[in-house]
């Protein structure tokens, strides 16, 4: 499957992008509009919404090309930058907040399909 949407990378960037547009669209929900009690499941999903970002965008953009190492740095690099304005964003969302806690999750899920997507690499 990832050699396809390697091979097909439009598709993994379209992705891509609509995942992110699906992160600034929840980030831009006031918070009185979640019910309270979400506590691990918000972690999860930052954890996984994040994770799963970058494994599409690291397919769209790496490709399991010979520098494989730069294009993987650059692409963390690139959602992580993603991770902390998306929390920017939040500021000016009625009721919600930006939380440092949030970008470090993130930052987790980018790290770990940064670290898979190299294993898959290193198999090939």
């Amino acid at each position: 499957m990832v050699n396809w949407l390697e091979t097909h990378n439009n598709v993994s960037f379209l992705v891509a992008i609509l995942l992110a547009g699906f992160i600034f669209y929840i980030s831009s929900i006031p918070s009185s509009s979640f019910p309270s009690g979400l506590g691990i499941l918000t972690k999860l999903y930052h954890l996984g919404i994040f994770f799963i970002l970058t494994f599409f965008l690291l397919m769209a953009l790496v490709q399991g090309k010979a520098q494989y190492k730069y294009f993987i740095l650059t692409t963390l690099l690139i959602v992580i930058a993603y991770a902390i304005t998306d929390e920017l964003h939040q500021l000016f969302v009625l009721g919600r907040n930006t939380a440092i806690g949030d970008v470090l999750i993130d930052s987790i899920g980018i790290f770990c399909a940064g670290a898979l997507y190299s294993l898959t690499i290193k198999e090939k």
